[in-house]
């Protein structure tokens, strides 16, 4: 089985806390990523294949979606993986690769978030670590438990 990368900005997949490895990376477009192949199935949602392979016929599967490239990735599929991530896949995986702002200490409503107010987290929700400078000094808009991620939304 090879796991095949393809899309024309292949460098949020090739970060090592992903945990996903390519065999391969195409930046073709999706139609020549697939020349060579006779037989594409579908394998976002489905979770069982059954196929006779016949050595003339060159089978692929193509998953958009993350946790279904996962999931087949870790089955060892007899046949190789083309991978085109979707948007939503795409943004999965900045998620669990950026570090976000989260809240070190609770805040009340109205308290001043503070430079020791704020630590960085790998993944999740809150705005990048980039922002730090600016949400330093703004307040809580509602009752805030440490660990939550900051956003726009939570200080102001």
């Amino acid at each position: 089985m090879s796991v095949i990368l393809a899309m024309s900005d292949a460098m949020v997949w090739r970060r090592p806390e992903l945990s996903i490895l390519f065999d391969e990376v195409r930046t073709s477009a999706m139609g020549a990523a697939l020349q060579g192949y006779d037989v594409v199935i579908p394998g976002d949602h489905m979770r069982r294949i059954t196929l006779v392979q016949r050595p003339d016929v060159k089978v692929v599967l193509h998953c958009t979606d993350l946790d279904s490239l996962i999931y087949w990735r870790e089955r060892g599929v007899e046949m190789d993986v083309i991978f085109t991530p979707s948007a939503l896949a795409q943004l999965e995986a900045e998620e669990r690769t950026r570090n976000t702002l989260v809240l070190a200490k609770d805040r009340l409503q109205g308290e001043m978030i503070t430079q020791d107010c704020i630590a960085v987290a790998r993944g999740g929700m809150g705005i990048g670590e980039e922002y730090r400078e600016l949400v330093t000094g703004m307040r809580a808009l509602y009752p805030l438990k440490a660990g939550t991620g900051i956003d726009f939304g939570l200080v102001g």
